[in-house]
Order: C-alpha cells, then structure tokens, then sequence
C-alpha cells in the first residue's frame, strides 16, 4: 500500500492531489509487470483503468487501414496513460505497448473520476498538460508528415531528448532504450533508411548507441536539420 501511494505521489501528474485523495486511489490501485513487446491494451479497446509508470516505458502506437504502425508518444516513469480516456469515457484510440519491461500502478477509472469530478486543480493541471502536449504533437507531427528523413529522426532524438535525456560529459543520453525498429517506427520511415541516418550520423560525430542507448554528441546539428 506504501509503494502505491509513493508511486501517486512521484506521478507528474496525481501529485497535485492532496494525500486523502492519494490514499484513496492506492487502495484501490494494483501494481501491474507487462514484459517488453507485451500489449497493455490494443486500438478500440474499452478498459477500466489508466496506468502510472513505475519503471520502464510504454509506447503508444496507432495503425493506419493499410496496416503501417507509427509510435506516436512514449511514456515513461512518473507519467499516467490513458488518462484522457478515462476523463472523456472513450474507448482508446491508440494501442499501448510496453518497450522495455514494464511495471505500472493500474487506477481503476470509477474511482479516480469521483475524484475528479470534485478537484478543480487536478482539472487545470490535466488541461495545461494536454494543451502543452497537444503543441509540442502539432510541430512533431508537421515534420514527421512533409519532412525529409534526416529532420525526422532528428525531432523524434531532440522530443525524446526533452522527456528521457540526461546531461553526461559526452551529450545528452537518452535514458530510453531503443532499437532501430522502434526509431523508425516513431520516425514513420524504413529501419534500412535509419540504420543508414544513424550510421552516417555516426560516423560525423552527431550521435553515438551502446547498447540500445542513444548519445546525442551534437545537439546543435541536429536543431539545424530539424530546422532547415
């Protein structure tokens, strides 16, 4: 019960809640594992709960009629998932599925949403939140729709950079583990042309990989490829 309600607590999110309502939500929470690769949920899907990372991170996917997959957000420790949903009482309009091994608290719906009706912080907080998203999603979005490859690979490394990135002696690393599939997929292009990017970036000093891990070694090129 103890570790719920610190989970709650460390969320981004369910902080802005006092502890009486915190506790309430641990009681009725469960701490959920999902192995990596492992659907959560699956497009459509109607579920009863939303989940806080614990650790780990959680991709939400969306397929287009022609069976193309696109990873349009990643989410990770100390961020709530479909919680939208749970507001507005519509079904999930992207699959979520773990990237690495996952553990999350699962919040049945029912009980967070008695106390949101009757929290107006929590309501402020939710709408800065999603309008924030909603911005940053619209410019990613634009470049991943009419930009060349390079600019977006190079977005998707500087969004990533913002939520997951940690100042190290030789750049910014990504502390999200990623493979060249997951990048293209979120990059919405080949993993022939991203092995290719990466390597030539690479070779140039811009980035460097060990083990899954992204090194961003020279952030400015990569703000000018997105910007040109």
């Amino acid at each position: 019960m103890n570790q719920h309600f610190e989970i709650l607590k460390a969320s981004t999110l369910l902080s802005h809640l006092d502890d009486k309502k915190l506790m309430v939500l641990a009681q009725v929470s469960r701490l959920c594992t999902v192995a990596r690769g492992e659907a959560i949920w699956s497009h459509g899907s109607q579920v009863d709960f939303f989940g806080v990372i614990h650790k780990g991170f959680v991709q939400m996917v969306r397929t287009s009629p022609n069976g193309i997959e696109t990873t349009i957000e990643v989410i990770g420790p100390r961020q709530c998932f479909g919680l939208l949903g749970t507001v507005d009482n519509e079904g999930c309009p992207l699959r979520a599925e773990a990237m690495t091994d996952v553990s999350f608290l699962r919040v049945p719906k029912a009980h967070f949403k008695a106390i949101f009706e009757t929290s107006p912080v929590i309501k402020d907080v939710l709408m800065k939140k999603t309008i924030n998203r909603l911005r940053s999603a619209h410019g990613l979005l634009s470049l991943l729709a009419g930009g060349r490859v390079e600019q977006r690979v190079a977005a998707i490394l500087l969004t990533l950079a913002k939520s997951y990135g940690e100042e190290r002696e030789e750049g910014i690393w990504l502390s999200i583990p990623i493979t060249r599939q997951e990048l293209a997929q979120m990059s919405g292009t080949t993993v022939e042309t991203t092995i290719r990017t990466m390597s030539k970036w690479q070779k140039e000093g811009v980035v460097r990989t060990d083990d899954h891990h992204i090194t961003l070694q020279d952030l400015d090129a990569l703000e000018r490829l997105v910007q040109a």
